[in-house]
């Protein structure tokens, strides 16, 4: 059951943690400012440079081509110094850092899809340090990579990369729209839609863009991963799409009229599903009943569906704007089935005018020739 399970994000852990040990060290003094040390290398005769010429441009792309060569090579010291190097090669003038990007977006637009996983997705990893919007063009190449770890990285250098995106507008910001939209329509890794649906979440970066291309997106992916729960099939990468409805809920501002009421389509139908799991008593386990201590897939399963109705009812409110909204998280919380039936058909009496449409729960006996 829900009830006493919290879960911090990790990423809250760690910046307790940290503030926790800071503020167990004595206060140090200001120290004074250092200039910044460019890296000693093959190319720091190159660094300082305003006008490169193109024997130079060329010497700056066999530079970082040798090192890629290493990353990748089967010497795991040589790789990681490999690595290191590469993430500090991008200081210098301006026209030195452009045309290292440069070299490196096509160095490494080359060389990912022929290497291994692991390095491949450093190599995305490293791209996305460099914060470049060229660099866009080899994370959509690695959306469409069979290898699930491949697309993750990729997704997670357009994340990065969302505040330049925004900024760029136009084509750039349409057709990285565009692409992350039809990865989450195919996607079948639960953690790497995820990544996609955070990647598209630019309602939170500090200067967002007009999020309604946003919304219109995102609203198609959400549309297209209803469609199995829908017909009560399998859904892939179950367990992801409390993501998209946990972003989607930032951006109803931006919907029309009619796009709310798809919306609101959609998130019922994950949220019916998901109670139906949730109560079903015709399978072997019943969700209601599965505890911390059963098996880990179970588990992960039982929270995905919980989450579902924790987003899913939050996304309906703020859709919906109920004076008294029903909620089936609460019974959820307490193991309460008949509570979440209830509060599910107080949930399709308020929907059904707005949308047309009833959410009816398709029941299952209980054990014993009970309904």
């Amino acid at each position: 059951m829900m009830r006493n399970r919290f879960v911090l994000p990790l990423g809250l852990v760690a910046l307790w943690l940290t503030a926790g040990a800071a503020a167990q060290q004595p206060p140090q003094p200001p120290q004074p400012a250092q200039p910044a040390q460019l890296p000693q290398d093959a190319l720091s005769a190159l660094r300082a440079k305003t006008d490169l010429t193109d024997d130079e441009r060329n010497q700056i792309r066999g530079f970082v081509a040798d090192r890629v060569g290493e990353l990748v090579g089967p010497d795991a010291a040589l790789a990681r110094e490999a690595g290191s190097v590469l993430r500090a090669g991008y200081a210098g003038s301006a026209p030195f850092k452009q045309a290292y990007a440069a070299a490196c977006v096509g160095v490494f637009g080359s060389a990912f899809p022929k290497a291994d996983v692991a390095p491949a997705a450093r190599l995305l990893t490293i791209l996305s340090t460099l914060n470049v919007v060229e660099a866009r063009s080899v994370f959509f190449e690695a959306l469409q990579d069979e290898r699930v770890g491949i697309r993750a990285a990729a997704a997670l250098g357009l994340r990065a990369l969302r505040p330049k995106l925004a900024q760029a507008g136009g084509e750039v910001f349409m057709s990285t729209l565009a692409t992350l939209r039809d990865a989450a329509k195919k996607e079948r890794a639960r953690d790497t839609l995820r990544a996609i649906y955070a990647a598209l979440n630019f309602a939170e970066i500090p200067s967002p863009p007009d999020l309604k291309p946003v919304a219109a997106a995102l609203l198609d992916v959400l549309e297209e991963r209803a469609k199995p729960y829908a017909a009560r099939q399998d859904v892939p990468a179950v367990g992801a799409d409390d993501a998209g409805l946990a972003v989607a809920e930032k951006m109803v501002r931006a919907l029309s009229d009619d796009e709310r009421r798809r919306l609101t389509v959609a998130t019922a139908t994950l949220v019916r599903r998901a109670i139906e799991e949730y109560t079903a008593s015709d399978k072997k386990t019943v969700l209601a009943q599965v505890r911390d201590t059963d098996s880990s897939e179970l588990v992960e399963y039982r929270n995905a569906m919980e989450r579902l109705v924790l987003f899913g009812e939050r996304l309906l409110v703020a859709l919906q704007s109920p004076a008294k909204p029903p909620s089936v998280l609460e019974p959820m919380k307490k193991g309460d089935k008949a509570g979440m039936k209830l509060q599910w058909k107080a949930w399709g009496d308020l929907l059904k005018p707005t949308v047309g449409q009833d959410f009816p729960l398709v029941e299952t006996p209980e054990p014993g020739g009970g309904g």
